[in-house]
């Protein structure tokens, strides 16, 4: 684990992180006290206060009871939730005219 900083920077890594403890249920305290170490060190690396190493992710699958196909196929879910969100923020930006063109472009599909 990289040293803490004040610096919030939200990763991909951290988020699927969080998602997967949530997933199975685990507040952060029990989450940390399966990894054995502390719940303000879970809390840093689900709030982008801590670097998170690749030996961090080992453990916590590891604990969680999650394998690294499933890290993979959370991630990649975080990925098209993450595209699927910038799509619709364009999409609600969008005037009737280029509505009706995009719908015009994904009718010839």
């Amino acid at each position: 684990m990289g040293k803490r900083s004040r610096r919030i920077e939200m990763s991909r890594e951290a988020e699927v992180l969080r998602s997967m403890r949530l997933d199975r249920e685990f507040s952060m305290r029990k989450a940390a006290d399966l990894l054995g170490v502390s719940s303000t060190t879970i809390n840093h690396v689900e709030d982008g206060r801590a670097n998170i190493l690749e030996e961090y992710i080992e453990s916590f699958l590891d604990a969680l009871g999650y394998t690294q196909e499933d890290w993979g196929r959370y991630f990649a879910e975080s990925k098209v939730n993450d595209i699927k969100d910038n799509c619709m923020d364009l999409i609600e930006n969008f005037s009737s005219e280029k509505l009706e063109l995009a719908k015009r472009i994904l009718q010839t599909i």
